[in-house]
């Protein structure tokens, strides 16, 4: 292009877009302000996620080092036999055995005898993990978890019983509480008892991620209920021509060696994926609301473009004129949409990475849906990543400005010198045609299956329903307006709105499109939430039937049989029951299913579940479980249906129902607790993990039985009464939609936004209309009348439209995206009062806002504008 705009100088495009800008520097910053808007939501989701995953797998090879895969089992630990058949494998690989425990930090104290001793539970609530490790093994395979030790004191204190390293992490913490880490000590409850140890140094190549530590295998066994367990085994492949076994067959060779266990191979980034893929589902729901949000931008920028070609119209003509050939005109026009959405793009791209920051520390990793905890403030920002939502709100400014810049070449410069506008594009007929073919294209994908977990084809369709449905607002227009000509007749001022109503529906349509967007948007988002919670709300009342309950804390062994004894025969009970919860892994690229043993019947298995569908008869000769929805969806346990489950011995089980589990996305099964114990070999009692107390006076609530238990047992167990479960529950429910709770506050402020800059923009190109009608005898009152009772009438349109629109969203959302996605289900139910309420509100703003515009305008001296000849 050189130093011109096909044709038209840069100095001169430039200073004239400059100018332009400055007139309707309102206008278009509001434009600016939307585009921005919409990339700062998709850039702050996108950067909040990857910064939450570059943690946990900076955390995950902090852990990992430079092992190539892990020897796992799904019990969770297994015997070091297996390590033991490992060696004969030594030139396949080398092995490093772990063992992993989760404890709780009680006290620390400094060394030295007059040390303060520091309370430590309330600071770590959620404790620390100690890796038991083979110090000359671990060297080779993951060095970042190998101690510093300079001496051979250091060395004799590593096998001396109860000494730790802390990584480097866990050390900045500790000394940010005043205390010099090096030879303090500090208690450890693990397992039931409690145990003092002395942190003998620091971690010396270990990520800052981790808050671990790190003790010799040999000590952290004999410190625990099972003194041969392993947790993993890590290992580095050989390489070259020594390796005679590939991982497949040295796996396969350690199942048949110990085929009561499920032995599986886990990379590091299979473990990665699998943490990104537990919360892909929300973030991509997030990500597609917010970039609905920023197509809203292009209806925006349509209506602002439409405005600003209809006011420079007489000006291009006059350019066309002297010279300037249509292409340079049109590039002119669009040049100015492009620099509206550069502005745009770099506002977001601050805004986004502010509200990064803050959402980051405020919701975590995972936006608050309490499934990817991140403890750092530090975001991975990219150029790429940058550049790519920058070019998104440019795309934006582009397509919005599409059609109103080809309309240009649509009239003659003479024509356009006259007064003469552009012609639309297409017929309302043509519009509402467009409209039903592809309301029906939308309907169509939504038999589409979902892509990896992702309902692609309902979010199609959520797209085309919400273009279809602003397609349509033309005829809507045309045809209410035709309906209310009769009776508005009598009336002069409504005779004059529904007449313009009908026969420019375009341009009242025009006007309302992003407002349409935004109460479409967040009608549907408002009701999928509120039936969502309502949902929860009726499932909490089912599934928490006790007063009281009680879970075992990280790190704790279960409930013995004398510990189950002393806790069902506390005073002021009237039922104790027992609750074992397990988790397995069904596949290794999905997270853990959670299978849980109570006591349940098994005829009227629906009195304690929330079942949904048919209950079928217990099977004669196999353990019945109840599986949730997430387990018939993710892996086919159907109804009637005989599956394997690979913790039992005999492993098979009959499907006798579904049940609704809200609290766990990944799947559940229920097993009635006599059927477990006589499918695990007759064992006498559960492995505990809950319990559930009724009690006989409800009102004594759970200090009564707080107070009975012995210390022991308080430190090992979490209370809780059933009140504060539910509105814990409820609290987290509404923590993990704060974010869609603020994408629909800023939707509906850009439609209001939006509403106000086009009723403004069409008000001033109205002016030489409503000079001639003052000229013609109209008192301007009456022209403020007209003016409001346009906007009123167009507003109540467009919003009861928005509410219908939306309601169909709504429906996708609940009855295709929820299933899809989270494989929940809920009834549709719709809050009259309160959206009757909300769109009350929205239209008296709208109305008050269109009345000091037509105020202000009116205020000017419009006989003048008649004067104007281009």
């Amino acid at each position: 292009m050189g130093n011109s705009l096909y044709g038209l100088p840069w100095p001169l495009a430039r200073r004239l877009s400059l100018e332009q800008l400055r007139l309707y520097r309102f206008r278009n910053a509001l434009a600016a302000l939307v585009i921005g808007i919409g990339v700062a939501m998709g850039l702050a989701i996108d950067l909040v996620n990857r910064s939450a995953l570059s943690e946990f797998k900076s955390a995950l090879a902090s852990v990992n080092g430079q092992a190539d895969a892990s020897l796992r089992a799904a019990e969770k630990e297994f015997s070091a036999s297996v390590f033991a058949s490992l060696q004969q494998y030594q030139a396949n690989a080398s092995a490093a055995p772990v063992l992993i425990k989760s404890a709780h930090m009680q006290t620390v104290k400094a060394s030295g005898s007059s040390a303060e001793v520091i309370d430590l539970r309330s600071m770590f609530p959620q404790g620390v993990e100690l890796f038991g490790i083979d110090l000359f093994r671990s060297i080779h395979v993951h060095p970042q978890l190998s101690p510093s030790i300079s001496s051979p004191e250091a060395s004799d204190a590593w096998f001396g019983g109860n000494q730790l390293y802390a990584s480097p992490r866990l050390w900045q913490q500790l000394e940010k509480l005043g205390i010099e880490p090096e030879g303090a000590i500090i208690r450890l409850r693990m397992e039931g008892r409690s145990e003092d140890f002395v942190i003998a140094g620091r971690l010396g190549q270990a990520g800052n991620e981790s808050m671990v530590f790190v003790i010799d295998i040999g000590s952290l066994q004999a410190l625990t209920t099972h003194k041969d367990r392993l947790s993993r085994i890590d290992m580095r492949w050989a390489q070259g021509a020594s390796s005679k076994h590939s991982p497949t067959e040295l796996l396969d060779a350690l199942r048949a060696k110990h085929p009561e266990l499920t032995l599986s191979l886990i990379k590091p980034e299979d473990e990665a994926e699998r943490m990104s893929n537990l919360s892909r589902a929300y973030r991509v729901n997030l990500a597609i609301l917010a970039l609905v949000a920023l197509l809203t931008g292009v209806f925006i920028v349509q209506s602002n473009m439409q405005l600003m070609t209809a006011r420079q119209l007489g000006s291009l003509a006059i350019l066309q004129v002297l010279g300037t050939d249509a292409r340079s005109i049109q590039a002119f026009m669009r040049f100015q949409a492009l620099l509206i959405g550069a502005i745009g793009s770099v506002i977001g791209l601050v805004i986004g990475s502010v509200c990064a920051w803050f959402l980051l520390s405020l919701t975590g990793g995972d936006l608050g849906a309490g499934l990817l905890k991140t403890s750092s403030r530090t975001l991975n920002v990219s150029l790429w990543l940058l550049g790519f939502h920058a070019s998104l709100g440019i795309l934006v400014a582009w397509f919005g400005s599409w059609l109103a810049v080809k309309s240009l070449a649509r009239v003659t410069a003479v024509a356009a010198l006259k007064g003469a506008q552009p012609p639309p594009w297409f017929t309302s007929t043509q519009l509402a045609l467009a409209a039903m073919a592809l309301a029906c294209f939308g309907a169509c994908c939504l038999l589409l299956e979902p892509l990896e977990g992702v309902p692609l084809g309902a979010y199609v369709c959520l797209f085309t329903w919400l273009v279809a449905g602003l397609l349509a607002m033309p005829t809507l227009v045309e045809r209410v307006a035709g309906g209310l000509s009769g009776p508005a007749a009598k009336h002069p001022i409504s005779w004059l709105a529904m007449k313009r109503a009908k026969y420019l529906p375009q341009s009242i349509s025009l006007s309302m499109t992003g407002m349409i967007a935004s109460v479409a948007l967040c009608v549907a988002v408002s009701l999928m939430i509120s039936s969502f919670r309502l949902a929860v709300s009726e499932w909490l009342d089912h599934v928490l039937p006790a007063d009281v309950y009680a879970r075992i804390q990280k790190g704790e062994a279960s409930l013995s049989p004398d510990e189950q004894w002393q806790l069902s025969q506390l005073a002021g009970l009237r039922r104790t029951e027992f609750q074992q919860v397990l988790e397995w892994p069904m596949l290794p690229e999905r997270p853990p299913i959670a299978v849980i043993v109570r006591a349940l019947p098994l005829k009227t298995a629906q009195d304690r579940l929330p079942i949904t569908g048919q209950l079928l008869d217990p099977h004669p000769s196999l353990p019945s479980v109840w599986v949730s929805e997430a387990m018939r969806d993710l892996y086919g346990w159907a109804p009637g249906s005989i599956q394997r489950l690979g913790l039992l011995p005999q492993g098979s089980v009959f499907v006798a129902g579904v049940w609704r589990d809200y609290a766990r996305q990944h799947g559940s099964i229920i097993m009635a607790s006599n059927q477990w114990l006589k499918a695990r070999g007759g064992h006498q009692q559960l492995e505990a993990s809950d319990v559930s107390w009724w009690l006989a006076d409800p009102s004594r609530g759970s200090e009564s039985l707080l107070a009975q238990l012995p210390q022991g047992l308080r430190d090992k167990l979490e209370i809780r009464s059933a009140s504060d479960i539910r509105a814990l529950s409820l609290e987290l429910f509404d923590r993990s939609f704060v974010v869609t709770y603020a994408l629909q506050a800023v939707a509906l402020l850009i439609g209001l936004l939006g509403l106000s800059s086009t009723l403004a923009a069409q008000a001033i190109a109205r002016t030489q209309e409503l000079a001639m009608l003052q000229l013609l005898g109209l008192h301007p009152a009456a022209c403020t009348r007209l003016l409001l009772l346009e906007a009123a009438s167009s507003l109540a349109l467009a919003l009861l439209w928005g509410s219908m629109l939306g309601l169909a969203l709504a429906w996708v959302l609940i009855e295709v995206v929820n299933p899809q996605s989270f494989h929940w289900r809920m009834p549709m139910r719709i809050p009259v009062g309160l959206m009757t309420l909300a769109i009350s509100g929205v239209w008296l703003i709208g109305v008050f806002s269109c009345l000091a515009l037509s105020k202000q305008l009116l205020k000017q001296p419009m006989l003048q504008s008649l004067k104007q000849d281009w």
